[in-house]
């Protein structure tokens, strides 16, 4: 791939609408973007999370997908015991289902013939006691495995560090901001470079901005990234004015 080619990884994150899983005396708690669920009874098979296009999860838009192109998906959680946990493919003409697939494995690879216009996920249980779930990342086959994705909340502001496993000679961290979507977030970036992305939720009045906490914490954590030697070239905009003059008074009150 080329240096100015954009990629473009999508992070499927818990959905807010989850009233399924809380069925059969579960045990669920929530720490930021993850989910820690236990059950002892859930039958194999049985859905633990539902992404999928309908009017009772209005935090869902999937992602469309090329017909005939090689993707990629990656699972990020930790389970108990050991490969009880599965990925299900369901694919649709329309409403008719055409297909359901299952994977095992926490990666694999999956295409969609022509005649499938529309797809849902769902995480199963394959025996599953206990579940630690952070996010599926979904791309084009052979983007995932060239890059580190690295998730975190920053004083409940999401961020995602994508790191190239390349050398790059540069050591830019191009920080950009970008609003929050809660079910699925997707990300657009040029190759062979490092990005901070930051997401802010849109408020009431349709304004994307920081808390004051907010730009305090963001300024810590982005100026780490300084220290350890990368040249920051955060993205010029209204939403990134007032993060960039925190980071500025930080450093010079250092």
């Amino acid at each position: 791939m080329s240096e100015d080619e954009l990629l473009t990884v999508h992070f499927f994150f818990r959905p807010q609408s989850m009233k399924y899983i809380y069925m059969y005396g579960a045990k669920v708690h929530f720490e930021d973007e993850d989910l820690l669920y236990s059950n002892a009874i859930i039958s194999p098979g049985r859905s633990l999370i539902s992404w999928h296009n309908d009017n009772t999860a209005s935090d869902i838009i999937l992602p469309e997908l090329l017909n005939n192109v090689d993707y990629q998906f990656k699972i990020f959680s930790q389970e108990e015991p050991d490969d009880s946990l599965a990925l299900a493919l369901t694919t649709f003409n329309g409403k008719e289902q055409l297909d359901y697939k299952i994977f095992t494995t926490k990666e694999a690879k999956f295409s969609l013939e022509s005649k499938e216009t529309a797809y849902q996920f769902d995480l199963i249980s394959l025996g599953n006691l206990q579940l630690h779930f952070q996010h599926i990342l979904l791309a084009k086959n052979g983007i995932i495995d060239q890059y580190t994705f690295s998730v975190n909340d920053i004083c409940l502001a999401r961020t995602i560090l994508v790191h190239y496993n390349g050398a790059n000679s540069a050591n830019k961290l191009h920080v950009r901001v970008r609003t929050y979507t809660s079910a699925i977030q997707t990300i657009t970036y040029a190759a062979h470079e490092d990005h901070l992305f930051v997401f802010v939720p849109v408020q009431v009045d349709g304004q994307v901005q920081f808390t004051a906490e907010q730009l305090v914490q963001l300024a810590k954590y982005i100026n780490k990234f300084r220290d350890r030697g990368y040249i920051l070239q955060i993205e010029n905009n209204q939403s990134t004015a007032a993060l960039v003059k925190t980071i500025r008074q930080f450093i010079s009150e250092k």
